[in-house]
């Protein structure tokens, strides 16, 4: 099974008209599969033991600020197209317990909050319309849990499946 933790963002209006109004080439993602990737786990044989060790992580409920937007690998060149999170440490703090009771899972990159919107078939100059959406937010939530999710590769895009939900005080 293909795991990964993440915190599940719902889709705000500022973001449903930002995926109506995209005109790239590329997947934009399912509304239902919008979240923010605290930690990749990758392909394992049980959920168990990380299940086990999710459960002992204690955090506070934070906000997040969903704002402007950027692109993987660079704007100039870019292949995934995301709004970049703020929370005032919070996100990454989170993160770096989760990354602490997972640590037998090395980190393939360093942590960088933001919420993948579309994945692009050619590398491409993303430059103007990340300048377009420069000081727009796209909604503040309230984090209150982060989930273990089953990830199944499809033709069709990926299908998340939660595991299990664990919630923050």
């Amino acid at each position: 099974m293909r795991l990964f933790i993440g915190i599940p963002v719902p889709t705000t209006s500022k973001i449903k008209e930002l995926l109506e109004n995209l005109e790239l080439k590329g997947k934009k993602v399912k509304a239902e599969n919008l979240h923010i990737t605290l930690k990749f786990i990758g392909e394992v044989k049980s959920s168990k033991e990380f299940q086990e060790n999710l459960r002992t992580i204690n955090y506070h409920k934070f906000n997040l600020v969903l704002q402007e937007l950027d692109a993987f690998p660079k704007p100039t060149n870019g292949r995934v197209l995301f709004i970049r999170g703020y929370s005032d440490g919070n996100l990454e703090e989170l993160a770096k317990m989760i990354h602490n009771a997972t640590k037998n899972v090395k980190l393939d990159h360093p942590f960088k909050p933001h919420l993948t919107i579309m994945r692009l078939k050619e590398p491409a100059n993303l430059s103007n319309i990340i300048e377009r959406y420069k000081g727009v937010t796209f909604g503040t939530i309230e984090v209150t849990k982060f989930n273990l999710y089953e990830s199944k590769l499809t033709p069709e895009g990926p299908i998340y499946r939660v595991i299990e939900e664990y919630q923050l005080m």
